[in-house]
């Protein structure tokens, strides 16, 4: 194997290896970014429920849904 031969071959191994680095890394990054994404529910209180209840003066329809929805959604982005 001449001189040339066996740079090149440590070449293309250098490189497989600073691949699969860079495809673990950026397996390690897309996992942290899912975690950090991913939200865990937060529901309301019972009181928050029994006050929504007493605003609400219909039975249940769905504006009923909405307002209790928008609540929710004001809880769990805020």
């Amino acid at each position: 194997m001449t001189r040339l031969e066996f740079l090149l071959k440590a070449f293309a191994t250098n490189t497989e290896q600073m691949k699969v680095t860079l495809d673990t890394q950026q397996t390690i990054v897309d996992t942290l970014e899912y975690i950090r994404e991913k939200k865990e529910w937060v529901g309301l209180t019972d009181e928050k429920i029994e006050k929504l209840l007493d605003e609400m003066s219909i039975g249940c329809c769905a504006r009923d849904v909405r307002v209790v929805q928008e609540k929710l959604k004001e809880k769990n982005n805020g």
